[in-house]
């Protein structure tokens, strides 16, 4: 799951492949609202799409059940800190909030982040 590299939708998954990367930028149009986006990328992101020919994207349902079972077991051994019973509320969508968060924290222009996750408004970015 490299949307918590890149902040792309999930319906934009297919789309992060190896050709679009140039330069440590990943050139994609979105799907949702047709725009152009550079997104800069982390070698880990070329290191993985390098790794392997093509990478199998699920559908948005199977991804986010997936995702709670990988919770679920972390939960069933108590990895980490906090609310255990968090691991039901994990979507797919916590990677592209994980995404503008980091950033964001570690002082990066928060009008950058909007335009690569393609949030419009402050108010919808800043609802965490």
């Amino acid at each position: 799951m490299l949307n918590c590299y890149t902040g792309l939708r999930h319906s934009d998954g297919p789309k992060v492949t190896k050709g679009k990367i140039q330069d440590r930028k990943l050139y994609v149009r979105k799907q949702k609202t047709n725009e152009p986006v550079i997104i800069p990328v982390k070698p880990l992101v070329t290191e993985i799409l390098n790794k392997y020919e093509s990478i199998y994207i699920a559908s948005n349902q199977k991804t986010n059940d997936s995702l709670r079972c990988i919770g679920q077991k972390a939960h069933e051994k108590k990895l980490g800190t906090g609310n255990y019973s968090k691991w039901l509320e994990i979507r797919i969508h916590a990677a592209r909030r994980s995404f503008a968060t980091n950033p964001y924290l570690a002082g990066i222009p928060m009008r950058d982040i909007m335009q690569i996750t393609g949030y419009w408004t402050t108010t919808s970015f800043l609802t965490f």
